[in-house]
């Protein structure tokens, strides 16, 4: 991975090259680790990392996933979950099913996107590909 540019590595950890976030912090290094998880696993994936949808969403993702697998895919919309209250998390989830512009989705990843998921990883749930539904 760190030869096709995908991964830097740091003390004692890896993290994508977009990543400009300090590592001291405990949401950076979750998400951080999950990125690393799909990347490990499904290495043509595209991440798009703490990204900004503007108005009429006006909401930053955790990252928004393409995950690929031989010619499969599947959209998610990835939230890492280490302080956020319950009723703010719920209100988020919320507002992102509303939202539901596959459009938007179609033309950052540059493929027909006609539906994403949702996937939430708490403290301790670093195992994002057992909340992954098959690719088959």
């Amino acid at each position: 991975m760190n030869q096709k540019n995908q991964l830097i590595q740091g003390k004692g950890h890896f993290k994508i090259p977009s990543c400009k976030a300090n590592w001291d912090n405990a949401h950076v290094r979750l998400l951080s680790e999950v990125i690393v998880t799909i990347i490990k696993t499904f290495p043509d994936s595209v991440i798009f990392r703490e990204h900004y949808v503007p108005a009429p969403l006006d909401r930053r993702a955790d990252a928004l996933v393409l995950v690929k697998k031989d010619n499969k895919g599947l959209c998610l919309l990835l939230e890492v979950v280490h302080e956020e209250k319950e009723e703010y998390l719920k209100g988020k989830i919320r507002s992102w099913r509303d939202w539901n512009d596959t459009e938007y989705l179609s033309n950052l990843f540059k493929v027909k996107i006609p539906n994403f998921e949702i996937i939430t990883l708490r403290e301790g749930e670093r195992n994002i590909c057992e909340k992954l539904p098959p690719l088959d």
